[in-house]
């Protein structure tokens, strides 16, 4: 079973972390009791770690996700959030960048957490990557370009 871990305060629909499983739940260093643990169905939690889907609205023990093309926009009513879409590959550089930031601070801090070696692995992908493979405008998220090429990949919201 899948999760969604989100603050303590209902009013919050906002997600700090995702888990696959319990093993990766477990991995995270978190006092679960400051936190919403809910379950989610699979195919939310992959809508999710691919940025398909986003939080409609939860409750104290439950959460509804929407496809991203239908949830309109906080600060452009009338608008849809609407799909990821990577405009270049300097955009894309700067985000995977970003991920091998936080990445590189979980690995020097955490040297033994169960998920030590995906991470580092993951981040040697997302080093020796290069952006140039894909034809820009890219429409979706890094992740779901992962999981439609086969490339072995995590949400940062995984990252323990």
């Amino acid at each position: 079973m899948a999760y969604a871990i989100l603050p303590k305060d209902v009013s919050i629909n906002q997600l700090c972390r995702i888990a696959e499983d319990d093993t990766e739940k477990n991995s995270f260093n978190i006092i679960e009791s400051d936190y919403r643990i809910i379950e989610i169905s699979n195919s939310d939690f992959t809508g999710v770690q691919q940025d398909t889907k986003v939080i409609n609205s939860s409750t104290v023990d439950s959460v509804t996700f929407v496809d991203v093309a239908t949830k309109e926009s906080p600060t452009d009513p009338g608008q849809f959030i609407g799909e990821t879409v990577i405009e270049n590959e300097e955009m894309l550089t700067i985000q995977l960048n970003q991920k091998i930031k936080r990445i590189d601070a979980f690995l020097k801090n955490n040297p033994t957490n169960p998920m030590y070696s995906f991470w580092n692995t993951y981040k040697t992908t997302l080093q020796n990557f290069d952006p140039s493979v894909i034809s820009f405008p890219h429409t979706g998220s890094w992740e779901k370009y992962c999981a439609d090429n086969g490339i072995a990949y995590k949400h940062i919201l995984q990252l323990p």
